[in-house]
């Protein structure tokens, strides 16, 4: 049973990383990400290192893929309800000119923003009889535009050891938002493939993932995740955007106190 409780909790805490954590673990793990990019990068496929955490400090948490992407206090009100508040560092769809193709590297580089957000979190294990199901939703506003995310989540117990967590979610993005990661200015007009100007309205994304946790012992364990991401016309349409989906897995191996 040890091993069961602390692999559905880190099975439903890593993946999405948005989610709250589930129990008191904390976490530290390093892997590698594999994916490709909507935009007309030059490198068709990108393999990254990763280093994930997430820690807790009484009510204050900190947890991030590949840098700190989340700092807050979690709150939780009942056995089945929490929220919190935090600050993302780094949110956005950043993107530097020099990462795309020629003719489509006239543009500004488009750079994270300072988000400030809430999450809700729900276990609808007694409402719909599902057991280790989450729904999440948390919405962010940064100096760059609002976007928020819905998530739905549930964990399987396939061993002792082993689990599987699939997902499904919803995003949606604020026309400042969607504007500034994917519109085109006047003064962005250089390049030959970037002949139009492109002021899209609010966008929304869909997302589903199925994440896989092993526990190799009680402390120690290893994660892969697929995901795919799909994107509404409005983003579709940019001219600095090549395809409308994109395709992403990680592997991760983590340490759990």
């Amino acid at each position: 049973m040890k091993n069961k409780s602390k692999l559905l909790a880190c099975c439903l805490m890593v993946f999405p990383m948005t989610s709250f954590s589930v129990g008191n673990n904390n976490f530290i793990g390093a892997g590698v990400s594999v994916g490709n990019s909507i935009y007309h990068v030059k490198k068709r496929t990108s393999v990254d290192p990763l280093l994930t955490l997430d820690l807790s400090f009484g009510n204050f948490y900190m947890r991030g893929a590949a840098g700190i992407s989340e700092i807050g206090y979690h709150q939780q009100f009942t056995t089945h309800f929490a929220a919190s508040l935090f600050i993302s560092p780094f949110d956005g769809a950043a993107i530097k000119s020099k990462d795309l193709k020629a003719g489509y590297d006239s543009i500004q580089d488009r750079k994270t923003q300072v988000a400030a957000g809430i999450g809700l979190d729900y276990d609808l294990s007694d409402m719909f009889n599902l057991p280790n199901t989450t729904i999440s939703f948390e919405m962010k506003k940064g100096r760059r535009g609002f976007n928020s995310h819905l998530t739905l989540a549930q964990a399987f117990m396939l061993t002792d050891k082993l689990s599987i967590s699939p997902s499904i979610g919803l995003s949606y993005y604020s026309a400042k938002y969607t504007n500034y990661y994917f519109g085109i200015k006047k003064s962005e007009l250089k390049g030959y493939k970037i002949n139009t100007v492109y002021h899209p309205k609010a966008s929304y994304s869909g997302n589903v993932t199925l994440s896989t946790n092993y526990a190799i012992t009680d402390h120690i364990g290893m994660g892969l995740s697929l995901s795919w991401d799909a994107y509404s016309k409005t983003i579709r349409k940019s001219p600095i955007v090549k395809q409308g989906n994109e395709f992403s897995s990680t592997l991760n191996f983590y340490y759990m106190f």
